[in-house]
């Protein structure tokens, strides 16, 4: 096996999503293979024979698709390597599905606890639906009838057994629980997709936003004289730079001296605070900030992890948040120093020493978690969407 192949295979056997689509595609070509067995076809009854091997190959075609998704782009990692996760899901459902319709009276009954509990996670309480399985399973007249049967047979003595006949389903009744599988794992692949989508913006974001930074670290360092925040302090007078302290000496105003006169030491002093603060910036200012910042977003993010839950999904958002806040806090620390020497923020326009430029980056860098929190937030609501109804009741018609 070549080095490729065999790192191939390593990256595969990683991914425990892959496992586990792979085992329940197995599952279920055993339990279509069990359910085609227990429920041959009626010559007897007009069409079925044909329905029947038209459910059958539909089951097998999803199969043979499923599987080849599962193995799709495997050897690509994390988030990117389950990028067919999701249409691999959809064969599952699809395979789920065609099993109800081709499966027995036994096969649907034995399924009714999955069938509720999919409905109560991924439907609205409100939907008609979900609203037609609580009647259904209010009335309990299969439930209830199988019931009575294993009970009479089981008081009976060992020595006679009592074969117990499966309740029969009418095909309205079938039709309507199938119905209700379908709605679900539709629902439910609506909210993965949403949840896949809003992770994949986060991720190309990311890509951006680190662009952004290295792109404006360059720049910063090829023009620096420009970019870089200093402030002045007016006693004594100097310039405060991140690399850099100068103290620069004016000269003394002359009270005497013209209008002219003044506007040409003005001049004269401004040239002067301009050559200082040029020879007191580096093209490593920007670059220096951008790092400070970035620590204080890793810092100040590594808070909201108490708060982040696991996945039943291969998309979990808090990995992508943790990352996104690295460049923005690289980005704010910058952006906010020279709000700060642009005079924006009043009282405080003048930082004494360069440790103060600092802490103020730290600070910066920091405050990305102020407006990133609504960012969380809204991956959890996302997060929490994948099966949210679970806790709901239904909304049953009034009876009279």
């Amino acid at each position: 096996m070549s080095t490729l192949g065999a790192w191939n295979t390593k990256m595969r056997r990683r991914n425990r999503w892959v496992q586990q689509m792979n085992s329940r595609f197995d599952q279920l070509q055993v339990i279509a293979t069990e359910v085609k067995e227990g429920n041959p076809a009626d010559i007897t009854v007009p069409g079925q024979q044909v329905a029947f091997s038209g459910l059958d190959k539909g089951i097998e075609k999803h199969l043979v698709k499923g599987r080849a998704l599962s193995g799709d782009r495997r050897w690509l990692p994390g988030a990117a390597g389950n990028i067919a996760a999701g249409p691999a899901l959809e064969r599952m459902h699809a395979i789920e599905d065609l099993l109800l319709r081709r499966g027995n009276d036994a096969y649907m009954i034995g399924h009714l606890p999955t069938i509720h509990a999919s409905a109560r996670a991924h439907l609205a309480a409100n939907d008609p639906l979900r609203i037609r399985l609580e009647k259904i399973l209010q009335d309990r007249s299969v439930i209830t009838q199988a019931g009575n049967l294993a009970a009479a047979a089981a008081a009976l003595p060992d020595l006679v057994p009592v074969p117990v006949p499966v309740p029969a389903l009418d095909d309205e009744t079938r039709s309507n629980l199938v119905s209700v599988s379908e709605a679900a794992h539709r629902a439910y692949q609506v909210e993965y997709a949403k949840l896949r989508n809003f992770v994949r913006i986060i991720w190309t974001s990311i890509g951006i936003l680190v662009m952004l930074t290295v792109a404006l670290g360059f720049v910063g360092s090829q023009f620096h004289t420009v970019l870089s925040p200093c402030f002045v302090d007016t006693e004594p007078t100097k310039v405060i730079c991140l690399s850099l302290e100068t103290t620069v000496v004016l000269p003394a105003d002359n009270p005497e001296a013209t209008a002219a006169e003044k506007v040409d030491s003005e001049k004269q002093n401004a040239a002067v605070m301009t050559e200082a603060k040029n020879s007191s910036t580096s093209n490593h200012d920007i670059f220096l900030i951008e790092f400070i910042g970035l620590v204080a977003a890793a810092i100040s993010g590594a808070s909201s992890l108490r708060r982040v839950s696991g996945s039943s999904t291969p998309y979990n958002p808090a990995i992508a948040l943790a990352f996104i806040k690295l460049p923005i806090g690289a980005l704010t620390a910058v952006l906010g120093l020279m709000l700060l020497s642009g005079g924006i923020i009043p009282g405080l326009t003048a930082l004494d020493t360069s440790g103060q430029i600092l802490a103020w980056a730290i600070i910066f860098g920091a405050s990305q978690q102020l407006f990133m929190g609504l960012v969380d937030q809204k991956a959890k609501t996302v997060l929490d969407n994948v099966g949210s109804n679970e806790a709901t009741d239904s909304v049953r018609p009034a009876t009279a």
